[in-house]
């Protein structure tokens, strides 16, 4: 929660950054790109937020407490800790992405995409998860 909170005020501070740049471009045309790149910067920083919300329904899932070990408890479990690695994989995707930014690199050039997961609700277990 607290890399999501600290992240969350960096996303507010970068867009209030990106704001006043274009505030001055009333005054000062040349302040336009700064803007571009804090906007830009604020919106990776703002999938990373998302990205590290959505891995908390896994992580939330793996951390129960014990019962007894099933094998549909298990199966759960493989498919609670690859939707948490590819949150985390995502999120870290767009952390990257967001410093290729700022450093005026192209970001697609520097990662590659992980495979996109679909959302949990959109895929279907033939076990449903135990409670």
């Amino acid at each position: 929660m607290r890399h999501i909170s600290l992240l969350g005020h960096l996303a507010i501070l970068l867009a209030e950054d990106a704001h006043d740049h274009l505030a001055q471009t009333q005054t000062l045309p040349s302040a336009r790109h700064p803007a571009e790149t804090l906007s830009q910067t604020a919106g990776h920083i703002g999938r990373a937020v998302a990205h590290h919300t959505l891995a908390l329904t896994p992580l939330a899932a793996l951390t129960e407490p014990d019962t007894p070990a099933t094998l549909d408890r298990q199966l759960d479990a493989i498919d609670r800790h690859r939707d948490l690695h590819a949150y985390l994989s995502h999120a870290h995707q767009a952390l990257d992405e967001a410093r290729a930014s700022l450093a005026g690199l192209n970001p697609t050039s520097q990662t590659q995409d992980p495979t996109p997961l679909p959302p949990i609700a959109a895929r279907t277990s033939p076990h449903p998860p135990r409670r």
